[in-house]
């Protein structure tokens, strides 16, 4: 439950002033009300980031203090929490207050402090307890800075001073005593003003000294607009982790600040109240507005899914600069295509993933994690949309999962599983069958295609081995290398040598080559029927594989971007313009898409959207995409940014824009960075099993809705 305004405001309200705590109660910062205006004034350009939608991101500050407040839906971006197992629940009703309670006796929140607040060590709590009770802070892990306190029983406020609390991101570990029903209803950390900021529907309440903090991936040609009225003025920060600092007044005279300074790099704005009497109209991050481009549905005659198992991006020269394989096919393509460069599977091996590219569902729905669960029949898949919009569907695939055993198999009209059936498991067998079972076909057609052939086992495949190999090599792997030397190696019971492992890449390169010649030569009977422009082509893999970069080799074992960032490419002209798309986006996002293009109505439990929009109008701010190993680990990748977080242990911060090989963890060097891409990261984690794209928005810029159904579902 959660406090929701009753008054209803368009936009972002920031209004100040001064008022008396509510009547009968004991905390220190009172709030005020919302004020009600009418939007009159339009700033130039276009709102890119409404402050007022993303109240759910925003920290509350009071004075120079950051304020954790336990009835705000907000809270979970304080906790963590693995496969659903959580130690609070915000917004609870506890002795007529609305607060967080801890579900175990030991309970952490992850807080992030400037150096100021860290410095202070001051931190003021108002916390419930049945009876009299005891209940202990440890800062960081640190037994010999603890604090205890003893509470005579029911609502009590109380200060303590902590030592070591540090710049950046802490851990506040709460031991609490035998009383039951403990409850945090606020926590401050730094020294507090006598106000805070209220965040509700649409609105968002600064007061004399409260404030607001977001942590955002500021794109080029960001702004930041206040629509202020009268004599009122709001101080702001922007701070980048390396010291890039945009600071400013804002005011009825100058409502825009600009933001060139910090383009491009994760960034913390602080606003603030100050002398304010009147409330602004208009609040948030503006650009110049784009056009949005409305795309006519265009039914293609044929739609291909071909799903490569096992390509990474990296290895294909389109999706990296330098990669060393031959790829002119994907190069053709690139000329009538658009490429999403950086595409996220949501599972790290292929049950998981082809379950979300069935589906349009992130694992946590679907479900299809341990080695027993099969993709349930509840969910609409690929093949029963296309069945669903008059096309005769035809599948061929190589992994041996893909298969009615399952889950994978239930509307084709043909249908041969290579492993299961027999056939040959090179591409060129299964390219061969599939030909074969599409024509003389009458009806259009969905075509699925799953070849193995960059999955282990790697086989060489000439001219382009000899191309690649490295001269003299005279190893044990100068043609193949087995799914059982694989498991070995993944085991530690077979070495290679330095000159075996380049071998071995050698071979994998060799493939990439090779899937490319057989999509050339896909394209050419395509060209030869007249029918490539009628065709939406998609191209993706189910996974990468790691192949020693980092000890490792093979799939499912880590979340490193060799494994979870693969190629997505969609072929359809006349609604997929000639491109590249750098933003994240998701494989759960195919299916949506191929909806969307075949004139089927968008199934309410797909939790990915149609990437039409993208493809023809941008993003006017990045996007969050995620990957999950068999949830236990998540890696969520923003602005060039890539968290990878287990639990409530210390996640790791890559850049990989810089650092595509993740080789430098930066993430205790770069809070800001890391909160920018953690923020969303657990707000998705929190809602995962029912996050829809489509009505909630992406992430790291959700709509409004969000937080209004959020809000209402607790209050409820």
């Amino acid at each position: 439950m959660v406090r929701v305004s009753s008054v209803a405001v368009v936009l972002l309200v920031l209004a100040c002033g001064d008022e008396s705590p509510a009547a009968g109660s004991s905390t220190k910062m009172a709030t005020n009300s919302v004020a009600t205006f009418k939007v009159t004034a339009k700033p130039k350009g276009e709102m890119i980031f409404s402050l007022a939608d993303q109240r759910l991101h925003a920290h509350q500050t009071s004075g120079d203090a950051l304020v954790v407040d336990g009835a705000s839906a907000g809270f979970v971006k304080y906790i963590r929490y693995k496969k659903n197992n959580y130690t609070w629940k915000w917004g609870q009703k506890v002795a007529g207050r609305l607060a967080a309670k801890p579900n175990k006796k030991v309970a952490s929140l992850k807080v992030p402090l400037t150096a100021k607040q860290a410095a202070s060590g001051k931190v003021s709590i108002t916390v419930h307890s049945d009876s009299a009770a005891t209940m202990t802070i440890r800062p960081n892990g640190e037994k010999s800075k603890e604090a205890t306190v003893s509470m005579p029983g029911g609502w009590f406020d109380f200060d303590a001073q902590l030592q070591g609390l540090r710049n950046g991101e802490n851990d506040l570990q709460f031991y609490f005593g035998k009383s039951s029903n403990y409850a945090v209803e606020k926590i401050s950390v730094g020294e507090a003003g006598a106000e805070i900021a209220t965040l509700a529907d649409n609105s968002v309440v600064l007061g004399k000294d409260g404030g607001v903090v977001y942590y955002t991936s500021l794109p080029l040609g960001a702004s930041l607009y206040l629509d202020a009225t009268g004599n009122c003025k709001v101080t702001v920060e922007v701070v980048t982790d390396s010291g890039e600092t945009v600071s400013g007044t804002i005011s009825s005279s100058k409502p825009n600040l600009r933001l060139d300074k910090v383009w491009g790099k994760p960034s913390r704005i602080w606003i603030k109240g100050n002398s304010c009497d009147k409330p602004f109209k208009l609040a948030g991050l503006y650009s110049e507005k784009k056009q949005s481009k409305q795309v006519e549905v265009k039914k293609p005659k044929q739609v291909v899914l071909w799903i490569m198992d096992s390509l990474r991006a990296d290895r294909v020269p389109q999706f990296m600069a330098g990669a060393r394989a031959e790829a002119p096919n994907f190069g053709k393509l690139l000329k009538t295509s658009t490429f999403f460069t950086h595409a996220y599977v949501q599972g790290n091996e292929s049950r998981a993933s082809h379950a979300s590219i069935w589906s349009g569902l992130y694992p946590a729905k679907h479900k299809m994690i341990s080695s027993k669960r099969t993709l349930s029949y509840d969910w609409e898949t690929i093949d029963e949309v296309a069945k669903s919009a008059g096309y005769t569907t035809v599948g061929v695939s190589a992994n041996g999962y893909v298969a009615k055993k399952w889950g994978f198999v239930s509307k084709w009209d043909k249908y041969r599983n290579h492993i299961h059936e027999g056939g040959g498991l090179e591409g060129g067998d299964l390219l061969k069958r599939g030909m074969k079972m599409l024509s003389n076909l009458n009806k259009p057609w969905f075509f699925y295609i799953g070849t193995i052939d960059t999955h282990v086992s790697w086989r060489a495949k000439e001219p382009w081995m000899s191309k690649y190999r490295k001269p003299g090599y005279s190893g044990n792997f100068k043609k193949v290398f087995s799914g059982s030397d694989a498991g070995k190696a993944a085991g530690g019971s077979l070495k290679l040598s330095k000159a075996d492992i380049e071998n071995v890449r050698a071979i994998y390169d060799s493939n990439v080559s090779y899937q490319d010649k057989l999509l050339g030569d896909f394209l050419a009977k395509l060209e030869a029927d007249g029918t490539l422009n009628d065709t939406m082509i998609i191209i993706t893999a189910d996974h990468g594989d790691e192949q020693w970069e980092h000890g490792r080799v093979g799939h499912g074992g880590s979340l490193r971007e060799t494994l979870i960032h693969v190629p997505l490419v969609v072929h359809y002209p006349p609604m997929f313009p000639a491109g590249k798309v750098t933003t994240g986006v998701e494989v759960i996002d195919i299916l949506p898409t191929v909806a969307e293009v075949t004139g089927q109505k968008a199934d309410n439990e797909w939790q990915g959207e149609s990437l039409v929009s993208l493809a023809n109008n941008g993003t006017t701010y990045p996007q969050m995409n995620l990957a999950s190993q068999f949830e236990n680990k998540h890696a969520a990748a923003l602005g060039g940014w890539k968290v990878v977080a287990s639990g409530a242990s210390k996640p790791k911060l890559f850049n990989i824009a810089q650092d595509p090989g993740e080789k430098q963890n930066l993430v205790d060097s770069h809070p800001i960075a890391r909160r920018t891409v953690t923020d969303p990261l657990w707000l998705l984690r929190y809602h995962n099993k029912r996050w829809r794209k489509t009505v909630w928005g992406n992430p790291a810029r959700v709509s409004n809705t969000f937080a209004k159904q959020v809000e209402t579902e607790q209050a409820k």
